[in-house]
C-alpha cells in the first residue's frame, strides 16, 4: 500500500527540464521577476540573431560616443582590431554575469594582478599539473617511456623513480620554480646513456629532451611574474565594461519583445529566489523533495537554483540527485563537475549510494575501463559486471593510427605518446 501511494503521488509530480521548470516558475511569479507574464522563450537561433543585432548596433554607436565605455572600445579596436574585439565581446554576452562583472570592476588592476600571482595561480596549479601528466604529449609521453623503460644502473633507476614520483606532485612543492629547475636537470641523459638504459637509450633521450622543453614553456605562467600583468587586467576590464553595455542593449531588445533566452530562465530564477524570501518559502512548502538527474553537468547558476530551492535541507534529505563525474561532458557549455564533487562530499555518508553494477557492457569492456580510469580519477570505484561474458571473450579492440607513407618522420617519443 505504501509503494502504491508513492506511485500515485508521482502522477502529480511536476517533471521537467531545469529550463522548463524555471520557465513555469517565472510565469507564476512574473511580476516579482519584472517580466511580462506572457513572455516568449527565444530558441537559440532567434536569440543569436537578436543578440547579434543588438551587439552590432551598440558597438557601432560606442565607436563615436564620447564616453568612458566608448573610449574603452576604441582602445580595444586599436589593440586587437574590430573583428577580434567584436568576437570577444560577443563571447562574453553569450554567457553574461553582470553582478560578477560589476564586482570585478570595483577592483584595481594592481589588485587583480596580485590576486593572480597569489591565490589564483595556486588554485589552478594542481589541475594544470594533472593535465600535463595525463594529456600533454611530451610530459605524459616521457612518463610513459619511463614507466616501461628498463634501467641498467642504480643511478638510472633513481632518476626514473624520482621523475615518476615527483612530477605528478609538482603542485605540492614549496618553491615551484626551484622544483621545476631541479627536475629539469634530473631529466638528462649523460655520456653513459647506453649503460644506463641498455635497451631504451634513444627513447629515453628523446623523452627527456621533450620534457625539458615542456618545462620551459608549460610552467612559465606559474613561475614567472610578468611585468605587464596589471596592464592585462586593465585591458580585461575594458572588455568587461564594453560587454556590460552590449548586454544591456541586448536585454533592452528582449524586454521590448517580451522575450527571454535560455540563460535568462536560469539567471532570473536565481535572482528571484535570492531576492524574495516569500517566494522561496512558498516553494519550500510546496515541494517536499527535489530530484535532479545528471547532476554532474550542472553549471554554477543551475546549482545555485537547486541550493535555493532546498534551503537548509540541501544535505538533510530534501535533495535526491543522480550523477557520475566520469560522464561530465558539457564543460564547453559551462558545466562544472567540481560542483557535483563538492555536493557529494558534503552529503553525510548514509546519504550516498554508489551504483557500481553495470548491466549494459561486457565484462571485458568494464575491465578495460577500470584499468584506464583508476589511474586518472581519484577515488575511482570499479564497475562490476551484472552479467557474464556473452559470445567471444575479446571485447576491446585497439585501432592504431598509422601516418601516411609520405608523412614527415616522428620521434619515438611522439609515436609512443600518441
Amino acid at each position: 500500500a505504501r509503494w502504491d501511494r508513492h506511485r500515485r503521488g508521482l502522477d502529480a509530480a511536476p517533471v521537467a527540464t531545469i529550463h522548463g521548470f524555471c520557465g513555469t516558475l517565472l510565469r507564476r511569479h512574473a511580476a516579482a521577476a519584472g517580466l511580462d507574464p506572457g513572455f516568449d522563450v527565444l530558441d537559440e537561433p532567434l536569440a543569436a540573431t537578436l543578440r547579434t543585432d543588438a551587439l552590432r548596433d551598440r558597438l557601432h554607436a560606442l565607436l563615436t560616443e564620447d564616453s568612458p565605455v566608448g573610449h574603452d572600445l576604441r582602445e580595444l579596436v586599436v589593440l586587437f582590431g574590430w573583428a577580434a574585439t567584436k568576437d570577444a565581446v560577443d563571447a562574453l554576452v553569450r554567457e553574461p554575469d553582470p553582478p560578477a562583472w560589476e564586482a570585478w570592476l570595483t577592483r584595481t588592476p594592481d589588485d587583480v594582478a596580485a590576486d593572480w600571482l597569489g591565490p589564483r595561480r595556486r588554485e589552478l596549479l594542481p589541475g594544470w599539473v594533472e593535465y600535463l601528466c595525463g594529456a600533454a604529449p611530451k610530459v605524459a609521453g616521457a612518463l610513459a617511456v619511463l614507466g616501461r623503460a628498463a634501467p641498467g644502473t642504480p643511478e638510472a633507476t633513481r632518476t626514473a623513480a624520482r621523475l615518476l614520483a615527483e612530477l605528478p606532485r609538482l603542485h605540492e612543492a614549496p618553491d615551484l620554480a626551484a622544483a621545476v629547475a631541479e627536475l629539469r636537470e634530473v631529466a638528462k641523459v649523460g655520456r653513459s646513456a647506453k649503460k644506463d638504459w641498455p635497451t631504451d637509450a634513444e627513447a629515453v633521450k628523446e623523452a627527456f629532451e621533450g620534457l625539458r622543453k615542456e618545462f620551459d614553456e608549460r610552467f612559465a605562467a606559474f613561475t614567472e611574474a610578468p611585468d605587464d600583468l596589471a596592464e592585462a587586467a586593465r585591458v580585461g576590464q575594458r572588455f568587461v565594461r564594453v560587454a556590460l553595455a552590449a548586454d544591456a542593449a541586448y536585454r533592452d531588445r528582449k524586454r521590448a519583445a517580451a522575450a527571454v533566452d535560455f540563460h535568462d530562465l536560469l539567471a532570473l530564477t536565481r535572482d528571484l529566489l535570492t531576492a524574495r524570501d516569500d517566494v522561496r518559502t512558498q516553494l519550500a512548502e510546496r515541494f517536499r523533495f527535489l530530484l535532479v538527474d545528471e547532476l554532474q553537468d550542472t553549471d554554477p547558476v543551475q546549482m545555485r537554483v537547486v541550493e535555493l530551492l532546498c534551503g537548509d535541507a540541501l544535505h538533510a534529505g530534501k535533495l535526491f540527485a543522480v550523477g557520475d563525474e566520469k560522464q561530465s561532458i558539457y564543460r564547453f557549455r559551462g558545466a562544472d563537475v567540481s560542483l557535483f564533487r563538492g555536493l557529494r562530499a558534503a552529503v553525510p555518508e548514509p546519504g550516498r549510494l554508489s551504483l557500481t553494477t553495470n548491466f549494459r557492457s561486457q565484462p571485458g569492456v568494464l575491465a578495460f575501463v577500470n584499468a584506464l580510469c583508476r589511474k586518472r580519477l581519484p577515488g575511482y570505484e570499479p564497475l562490476l559486471p551484472g552479467r557474464g561474458t556473452q559470445g567471444p571473450c575479446g571485447n576491446v579492440e585497439f585501432l592504431w593510427s598509422v601516418p601516411p607513407a609520405d608523412a614527415p618522420p616522428e620521434s619515438a617519443a611522439d609515436v609512443r605518446a600518441r
